[in-house]
This record gives structure tokens, sequence and C-alpha cells, in this order.
């Protein structure tokens, strides 16, 4: 299998959250300069293909809206918990063009809330 990431993943913080189009709240699984992994139950179908994100992180007042991303990977799990019949998805995204802001405010993040490489 050809490894096609630029950018080292790290595991964040649990607290953090992704909020997708404004109103899905997403775990986040892992995060890099040029993507992200989210973990929900909520999604009733796929995203759209290009839709924007909000990563929110409360204990630091952290907000970083509207980031541009595009959908790479899309999988469906039963959740580990054997008496329960929650599917839990996982979506894996691109980031699309950010801005300086963005870059940098995302850069922040990475730096302050990674716990190990993915």
């Amino acid at each position: 299998m050809i490894e096609r990431r630029h950018f080292p993943r790290f595991s964040v913080k649990e607290e953090a959250v992704a909020f997708i189009s404004g109103n899905t709240p997403c775990r986040i699984r892992d995060i890099s300069r040029g993507g992200i992994m989210l973990q929900s139950v909520f999604f009733d179908q796929e995203p759209a293909d290009s839709i924007k994100l909000d990563i929110f992180l409360g204990r630091d007042k952290f907000y970083l809206p509207n980031i541009p991303i595009h959908i790479v990977s899309h999988s469906k799990r039963r959740s580990s918990n054997t008496f329960s019949q929650i599917q839990v998805e996982r979506l894996g995204f691109r980031f699309g063009d950010l801005s300086e802001q963005q870059q940098t405010q995302l850069d922040y993040f990475i730096s302050q809330n990674a716990i190990e490489e993915a």
C-alpha cells in the first residue's frame, strides 16, 4: 500500500471536538497539517464532498471556524461495546486551501493538543 500522506498525523486530546457544517458534532481521531479523521454516530448520510469544518476546544477557548475540507474516506463500524447497536462512522478529510491565519491557528492547535503520532 502506498502512503499518500505528506504530513505526520497526531492523536489529540479527547475533549477536542469538530463540527461539520456547523451542526454535526464529531470526535477528532487524528489530525495533521493536511487533513483530519473524524468519528461520529450522527451521520444520516455521507456529507457532501466539499464542506466546512469548525474545530473547538472549550477548555482553551480555542475556535477555528470555516475550514474547507474534502472527503477522502468513509467507513462504518459497530461500537466496540458488545451490547450496543450503535454504528460509528469514521470520515477522513483533506483540508482545502487555508488562509495564512487558518494555517497558523491549525499549527497552534496541533502543537498544543497532540498526544502522540498516530
